[in-house]
């Protein structure tokens, strides 16, 4: 199995933190970016939308972030039994997606300003996170 990204943990971490929790060895082909990989060699001939992150799993050749994630999540019994645990796994994957966007948001962004995004922030999509507990699914 290969697992392909730049050399940082950026949107494939959770991918490799599945791998490294099921003990699954993999190939972690990061890529520097500066140089990149080769598009025209190599990630063309994974599949017709070639991208980084990138999961080569056998005849499997996969690239999106979450695609990635659940196809390892199906591969490994995480998704779920039922189609309302099944539907919950993949909410709670868009979900959480959305929350490290406005996460980055406020990490990234300028540091005039920063208090109040960080509080935007705090105050809104991280209390979303709560409704988890009510079991409201």
């Amino acid at each position: 199995m290969i697992l392909g990204y730049w050399n940082i943990c950026g949107l494939i971490e959770p991918s490799r933190m599945i791998l490294r929790y099921t003990k699954t060895p993999f190939i972690n082909q990061t890529y520097a970016f500066q140089d990149g990989p080769n598009y025209a060699t190599h990630i063309l001939r994974i599949n017709p939308f070639p991208n980084l992150p990138y999961l080569i799993d056998g005849d499997i050749k996969l690239t999106q972030s979450k695609v990635i994630l659940r196809h390892l999540g199906r591969k490994f019994n995480m998704m779920g039994k039922t189609e309302k645990e099944i539907v919950i796994c993949e909410l709670l994957i868009d979900q959480l997606f959305d929350l490290r966007t406005e996460f980055n948001k406020v990490a990234y962004g300028p540091v005039e300003g920063f208090e109040e995004a960080k509080q935007i922030f705090i105050n809104g999509p991280l209390t979303d996170l709560e409704k988890l507990d009510q079991k409201n699914f």
